[in-house]
């Protein structure tokens, strides 16, 4: 579950709400592996998904924050996989928001290895009125 406290449905109704992404953040995925993603019982279509295997970026607070102030965020080089939906509103929504995350199953039993699913990312965007 994944809490959301925007206002979604008012700011695509006054047309400021910009694209909405769902990011899964990931280890051991192959490029045999395909995953089935649902958010809030709505199924995100596989090939549609965008995978990015390292070489992505994000700001974060340096690791040992506490010992300098003010903090600032520093960008760092991110080794997991990233797998990256665009979401609409429905199926993403103000509140609690369900996701469910699959191996598709199909090759179970010739798997040798552990997919870890270690962050689930809601991000939204707003872009700017004409008025």
């Amino acid at each position: 579950e994944v809490r959301v406290a925007d206002e979604l449905e008012r700011a695509g109704a006054d047309g400021v709400l910009g694209p909405c992404t769902l990011a899964l953040r990931l280890e051991g995925l192959t490029g045999d592996d395909r995953l089935e993603v649902r958010l809030n019982g709505q199924s995100l279509p596989w090939d549609q998904a965008a995978v990015r295997d390292g070489g992505w970026t994000r700001l974060q607070v340096t690791n040992l924050f506490w010992d300098a102030y003010p903090t600032h965020p520093e960008s760092v080089e991110q080794e997991q996989i990233r797998v990256e939906f665009n979401v609409t509103c429905p199926p993403l929504r103000k509140g609690i928001n369900h996701i469910e995350v699959h191996l598709d199953d199909a090759d179970q039993a010739a798997r040798s290895h552990a997919v870890l699913l270690y962050g689930i990312e809601i991000t939204v965007t707003y872009q700017g009125s004409d008025s």
